[in-house]
C-alpha cells in the first residue's frame, strides 16, 4: 500500500463522492474489486478542487479526505499540482523537467462569519506563522496584515503592527459589507511593516468565500500569487551573481495562453530595494505570430544588495502592447518574483537564497501569474 502524505483540502480529490459511488455499487462488487473498478473508473469525473489556495481545516485532527484515502489506498500527493481553478482559457501542457514549484513563505490562521440579514462579512485572523525572517540570520520583524474583499469596490482593511516575531499573534477582526458570498474572493496579504510597497508583500492567501463554513478555524499558506486567475504561461530563465552583480537571462516563454499569441510582447525586469524601484531594464519587442513558445534570449545585469536587510527582489513581467496604445498602458500578461526571502516556510532555500547564499547558477522554468 503506498505511503500517504498529509495534504491540504485544496490538493485532495472529492473522496466523499467516491465513497458514495462505492456504496451505490457495493451489491455488485467485493471490497477488493470495488477499489479497482468503482474508484478508479470514477476518479476523473468525481474530483473537485477548491478555488482557495492550500486550505487546511485546523479543527479536524484527521481530515475526512485523508480517512477515505487510507480506506481506498489513494495517494493524495498525486494531486498536489492540480490547477486551482477550472478555466476555458487554460491549455493543458506537460510541465517541463526544470519547472520550479513555488514554496510557501508562511501561513495565516483565521475564521469567517457571515451575517446574511445585515450583509456583513467578518474575518477574524488569529495569527500568522512560519515566516522565515529577514536576511541570512532570519531576524524577526514586525508584521502588518492587509485584508481585501474583491467586490464592486475593492476595500482594503489594515491590521495593527505586531511585535517582531516569526509567528506573530494578530487577534483582529476585519468587517466588510457584502451582499452574498458567491464568486467572492478575499485576499489576506502579509507584510514586513517596514516595507509596504506595491510588490513588497511576503505572501498572499486567496480565499474563495463560497467554500468556507462559518465559525470554523482555517489555515492557509502564503504565496506570491495575488489573484485567483489561471496560469498565463511559463518563463524559462537563468540567474547567478558574481560579487554584488546579479546576472539574468530570459531564455523563452512557454505555453502562452491563446489570447496572447498574436501580440507584440516584451519582458520588463524591475529591481526593487527599500520599497522603491531601483532600476529597470526592458527587452526588445517580439512580434508573436501565433506561436505557443517565444524565444527572447535577453540578458541583463544589476548591482544588488546582498545582506537581505533592504527587502530587495526582482519582478520579471511579460507585457503585451496592443495597437495604438502608449507604453504606460501596456498590459501585463504574467509575473515572476525572485526574492525577497532567502528561505521558505520549511527552512529550505528559495531561488533567491540559492543564488545569493548558496552561490548557485539557477536555470529553471517558472509559472507566470498576475
Amino acid at each position: 500500500q503506498p505511503r500517504l502524505h498529509k495534504g491540504s483540502c485544496s490538493s485532495s480529490p472529492n473522496l466523499i463522492s467516491l465513497e458514495q459511488a462505492a456504496e451505490s455499487q457495493s451489491s455488485n462488487y467485493s471490497a477488493s474489486s470495488l477499489t479497482n473498478v468503482s474508484i478508479h473508473s470514477n476518479l476523473a469525473k468525481s474530483m473537485t478542487w477548491l478555488h482557495s489556495q492550500s486550505l487546511e481545516d485546523v479543527n479536524d485532527k484527521q481530515m475526512e479526505a485523508e480517512r477515505l484515502a487510507r480506506q481506498y489506498g489513494l495517494d493524495l500527493s498525486l494531486y498536489r499540482n492540480a490547477s486551482l481553478l477550472d478555466s476555458s482559457d487554460v491549455v493543458q501542457v506537460d510541465n517541463p523537467s526544470d519547472l520550479m514549484v513555488e514554496e510557501p513563505t508562511g501561513f495565516v490562521e483565521f475564521s469567517i462569519y457571515f451575517n446574511t440579514s445585515l450583509n456583513l462579512l467578518s474575518i477574524f485572523v488569529s495569527k500568522v506563522g512560519g515566516l522565515s525572517g529577514s536576511g541570512c540570520n532570519k531576524l524577526p520583524y514586525s508584521v502588518l496584515l492587509k485584508v481585501c474583499a474583491f467586490s464592486n469596490k475593492n476595500i482594503v482593511k489594515t491590521s495593527k503592527k505586531t511585535v517582531p516575531s516569526l509567528n506573530p499573534v494578530i487577534n483582529q477582526s476585519f468587517t466588510f459589507i457584502l451582499k452574498d458570498r458567491k464568486n467572492k474572493i478575499v485576499r489576506m496579504s502579509v507584510y514586513n511593516s517596514d516595507f509596504l510597497g506595491k510588490f513588497d508583500a511576503i505572501g498572499h492567501s486567496l480565499v474563495s468565500l463560497q467554500e468556507f463554513e462559518c465559525n470554523k478555524n482555517y489555515r492557509m499558506k502564503l504565496y506570491k500569487r495575488t489573484l485567483v486567475d489561471a496560469c498565463t504561461g511559463m518563463m524559462q530563465l537563468a540567474c547567478h551573481n558574481v560579487g554584488d552583480r546579479f546576472y539574468i537571462k530570459i531564455n523563452k516563454v512557454l505555453s502562452l495562453l491563446p489570447k496572447y499569441r498574436n501580440h507584440k510582447v516584451y519582458v520588463k525586469i524591475s529591481y526593487y530595494s527599500l520599497s522603491r524601484k531601483s532600476k529597470e531594464k526592458i527587452s526588445p519587442m517580439v512580434i508573436n505570430t501565433g506561436n505557443t513558445d517565444i524565444e527572447f534570449n535577453y540578458e541583463a545585469n544589476f548591482r544588488i544588495d546582498l545582506s537581505g536587510q533592504k527587502h530587495n527582489y526582482f519582478v520579471i513581467t511579460l507585457k503585451t502592447r496592443a495597437s495604438h496604445t502608449v507604453f504606460k498602458n501596456d498590459e501585463s500578461i504574467g509575473r515572476i518574483f525572485i526574492g525577497p526571502c532567502f528561505y521558505s516556510a520549511d527552512g529550505t532555500f528559495t531561488p533567491w537564497g540559492r543564488i545569493i547564499l548558496n552561490s548557485e547558477h539557477l536555470y529553471n522554468t517558472f509559472k507566470m501569474y498576475i
